[in-house]
């Protein structure tokens, strides 16, 4: 079966892209991480990193978030597939374990191998990139003074925050934005489970077609927020403070990212996903053109 949103995603313009736009939001966060990247592998690597990162994406958007780039599964049906990870996964014979030929730079996969036996390199790691997220918590904390720690007090703020983007509520715990009669967005909470908050909010981030549901691409907070390097957080004075060792409200401060960053106003989701170019360059377009990109997208049915 064909599915009409994976015609959409196809048009995503890129990764560069998406981040110019976050950059213009104020976050610089993603950055300092390749930055780090690029000078823990060398700059004779940075040309591989960045194709590296491109790719992953393309891959990863393109099939709607049902494919591991890293191990080169399949799509659910024929989508992007990155003949240079192909590459990377062919040449990776020097890694071990359950690691050899995956899709990885030999200096990422060097990384990520110290991650996993060196305590004491991830503790620096965290304590390093826990302090590069001071500024943006700092400019983008909310009050938090109505948290008590449990998974439910964060519907208020997705509502607040989600209505000032013309999201409408649905249910106790959904609120839905149609931007194009057959293209819709959705943030909802899951309070599901264990009552209380953990080491991720419990938030989820929907891209569907109407007229392909149930077949969504649904991301949660902590697809782009580095899962390695979250950490609890407290609050002072009604605000959300970094601060290890504490339960109460864990990873709160991420809500104002969630809700800034990932696509949830119509001109970041058009400029997204609105390109027509076939062969995935960046660039901009503007959104004059867009509705009509979205509508052919999602509106044409194809023979299963």
């Amino acid at each position: 079966m064909e599915h009409l949103l994976l015609d959409l995603l196809s048009k995503w313009p890129g990764r560069r892209a998406t981040e110019a736009l976050l950059e213009a939001k104020g976050f610089s966060l993603h950055r300092s991480w390749q930055q780090y990247m690029v000078d823990l592998c060398g700059p004779e690597n940075e040309a591989v990193l960045h194709r590296y990162w491109d790719e992953y994406a393309a891959e990863y958007v393109g099939a709607a978030g049902r494919i591991s780039p890293h191990h080169r599964t399949y799509p659910p049906q024929p989508t992007y597939r990155s003949a240079y990870l192909d590459e990377l996964a062919a040449a990776a014979t020097f890694a071990e374990g359950r690691y050899r030929n995956l899709a990885f730079p030999r200096c990422v996969y060097e990384y990520i191998r110290r991650m996993f036996t060196d305590r004491a390199f991830v503790d620096a790691e965290r304590n390093k990139f826990e302090s590069l997220k001071e500024p943006e918590i700092e400019r983008f904390s909310i009050s938090a003074e109505k948290i008590t720690g449990k998974k439910r007090d964060i519907v208020p703020y997705v509502k607040e925050f989600s209505a000032a983007r013309g999201f409408s509520q649905r249910g106790r715990t959904r609120f839905v934005k149609r931007i194009d009669p057959l293209l819709e967005l959705e943030i909802s909470v899951d309070t599901g489970g264990f009552p209380d908050l953990r080491a991720g909010l419990p938030l989820h981030f929907i891209i569907a077609c109407t007229q392909d549901q149930p077949f969504i691409f649904r991301l949660s907070t902590f697809d782009l927020i580095n899962s390695r390097l979250h950490q609890a957080r407290k609050f002072q004075n009604g605000k959300s403070v970094c601060a290890r060792g504490s339960r109460v409200g864990r990873s709160f401060r991420c809500a104002r990212e969630f809700l800034l960053s990932r696509a949830v106003d119509e001109r970041l989701i058009r400029q997204m996903i609105g390109s027509r170019g076939r062969d995935r360059q960046v660039r901009h377009v503007s959104a004059r053109t867009q509705p009509s990109a979205i509508r052919r997208s999602c509106g044409r049915k194809r023979p299963l």
